[in-house]
């Protein structure tokens, strides 16, 4: 699973969307931008298959299922990025913590979830002790 995030100037983050099996990181490879304004950081690892960016777009061009499956996973993590800032920003920490618990689950098949309160509160751009406090309540 890996976690793409946002870094503001005074070094405080935000996650912008979790990824797992189900897709890909490096959409800038797709878009053939050179522009990249987040990070993304592996936080529970396992197989991934890595390509070039030329040759993935290359595959992409002569494949028009390639393109249509993009475009769709392009829908979807722009719908997760906005969920997620809608969720940040709205909900309670005890809400929002349970969002990022069940989104990881998704991605890692249930496999165990070896995380510190700090890493998760890093990601969701909230203070450590307030995802220790939401866990105990959870």
């Amino acid at each position: 699973m890996v976690a793409i995030y946002a870094i503001t100037d005074e070094g405080s983050c935000s996650e912008l969307a979790l990824v797992g099996h189900e897709g890909m990181i490096g959409v800038c490879a797709f878009t053939d931008s050179a522009t990249v304004f987040n990070n993304a950081m592996v936080v529970v690892g396992g197989p991934c298959w890595r390509m070039s960016a030329a040759r993935f777009r290359c595959e992409m061009m002569s494949e028009p299922a390639l393109m249509k499956v993009m475009l769709r996973y392009m829908q979807a993590l722009i719908t997760q990025v906005a969920q997620t800032a809608v969720c940040n920003r709205h909900h309670s920490i005890d809400h929002a913590l349970c969002r990022w618990l069940l989104m990881s689950d998704d991605r890692v098949h249930g496999a165990p979830l070896q995380l510190t309160h700090e890493l998760i509160a890093r990601l969701m751009g909230v203070r450590r002790e307030g995802v220790t406090e939401a866990a105990v309540r959870l």
